[in-house]
């Protein structure tokens, strides 16, 4: 890449939603953009940096395009930090398991990349996907997404309770809940 926060967006296209019937692209695309010794961290798979790991993180990526055939993905926002070469993607994306009955539904990711220059040229050295687990069932079991969503709605009520409980015992309490 020249301008990294501007060509991140078509990069990542290529390299993710690559046009189902050339294969090629999404090659050419990784081996283009990702250095040889790339590191890939996913919830659901992980390349640790070595001296070919680019070819294992190309394998992942089509074997999800295997899994999912249509795979849409949209770029909301990105950040870069110069000082530290990295760029932060929230996307959106809906990515259908190939045999699944379930209809897909779209799920919301933050992408740190990882940049490293080479000349005039930039690489992407790794990328980090982060997803909250109702994001990541939509992937791939969408009904337990609902499921997960209220577990973590009950949790964050159980939190509340139990701080009002252990503040009336003296524990963690502000010169406000004092006054309370």
């Amino acid at each position: 890449m020249e301008v990294p926060f501007y060509d991140i967006e078509s990069v990542v296209l290529r390299c993710t939603a690559a046009s189902p019937n050339n294969p090629d692209s999404q090659r050419e695309a990784i081996e283009k953009y990702y250095t040889a010794d790339c590191e890939f961290n996913h919830p659901l798979a992980t390349v640790l940096s070595g001296q070919s790991s680019r070819d294992t993180v190309l394998r992942v990526y089509q074997w999800y395009r295997i899994m999912s055939p249509t795979l849409e993905l949209t770029i909301d926002e990105r950040v870069m930090d110069e000082a530290r070469n990295i760029i932060y993607l929230q996307v959106t994306q809906t990515f259908h398991i190939r045999w699944s009955p379930f209809k897909p539904k779209p799920a919301r990711l933050l992408v740190k990349i990882h940049l490293v220059q080479d000349g005039q040229l930039w690489f992407i050295k790794r990328q980090e996907d982060f997803y909250q687990p109702e994001d990541l069932l939509y992937l791939t079991l969408p009904p337990l997404a609902h499921v997960v969503h209220f577990l973590k709605r009950a949790a964050g009520i159980a939190c509340t309770v139990n701080a009002i409980a252990f503040q009336s015992l003296g524990f963690w309490r502000t010169d406000r809940d004092k006054d309370d």
